[in-house]
């Protein structure tokens, strides 16, 4: 499962290691954005906090993922990440889950705060239901 946003340094990459704690060996979670940039302190803090030590993710772009044309289920977190697919991938199921990029709200530190934790709530049960979803098929 491949996660792309815009930067590769927040919701995407928040979506990975949220997918990867689940520690299901038939799943690869893996993030890229089309135009990475650095991880910002507030995601770094955050996911501490959730317990998941981010600081030293590589945000990656969407062409420097290995064998892209391999990967089985894509995750657009963002209206922009359409642009790294002008064609729908033949072999792969691409699925939009647009969510607000919490790294770039502005605020009190409780709205930020907020912020990430609605990603972070959405992503969690999203990939919880992929995940779910994807082993119901498997088992049938």
């Amino acid at each position: 499962v491949l996660f792309v946003d815009e930067r590769s340094s927040c919701r995407s990459l928040m979506a990975e290691f949220i997918g990867t704690s689940l520690a299901d060996p038939a799943f690869l979670f893996l993030s890229a954005g089309l135009d990475p940039l650095p991880i910002a302190a507030a995601t770094k803090a955050f996911m501490a906090s959730k317990g998941f030590d981010v600081s030293r993710a590589v945000p990656r772009a969407v062409t420097d993922v290995e064998h892209l044309e391999h990967q089985d289920v894509i995750v657009l977190l963002a209206p922009e990440a359409k642009r790294a697919f002008p064609r729908r991938p033949r072999k792969a199921v691409l699925i939009e889950w647009p969510i607000e990029d919490p790294s770039t709200v502005t605020g009190t530190e409780a709205q930020v705060r907020a912020a990430y934790e609605k990603a972070f709530t959405f992503l969690q049960g999203q990939i919880r239901d992929l995940v779910g979803a994807v082993r119901d098929i498997g088992s049938r």
